[in-house]
């Protein structure tokens, strides 16, 4: 009695032996998804990417154009407890405005991600609490 070595093309352990119709249904799936991989993927990859990019970039000009507003929330809804709040306010839109620049062309994605993450942290932070 031998036993079937897995194939290799279709990931799956399916050898000679097992039926026509799961070895088609086994491969069909693997080509389902190595063109989702390859076509579909990219495309939801820049979709969620510029939706964040909006949301930071819009969020930076707003407290730009409101100046005041940036520094009362600095100051009282988000502080950060070892920075001046002017300093703070100026950092925050400079990430958000910057950051999601970045975000948007594409260019150092991963340096963008890392500026905002840990804005968005105190942002979501002081939210909780508020709770």
């Amino acid at each position: 009695m031998s036993h079937a070595q897995p194939s290799a093309s279709t990931g799956a352990f399916l050898g000679e032996g097992a039926p026509l119709l799961l070895r088609l249904f086994s491969r069909s799936a693997d080509f389902f998804f190595y063109v989702m991989r390859g076509l579909v993927w990219p495309k939801i990859e820049l979709g969620i990417r510029l939706w964040l990019a909006e949301l930071f970039f819009v969020s930076g000009v707003l407290k730009l154009t409101h100046w005041q507003t940036a520094l009362d929330l600095a100051a009282n809804e988000y502080p950060v407890s070892w920075m001046n709040p002017v300093t703070a306010a100026y950092t925050g839109v400079s990430i958000e405005v910057i950051g999601g620049a970045l975000l948007a062309v594409g260019f150092m994605t991963r340096y963008a991600a890392i500026a905002t993450h840990p804005r968005s942290f105190v942002c979501a932070g002081r939210r909780s609490i508020a709770r």
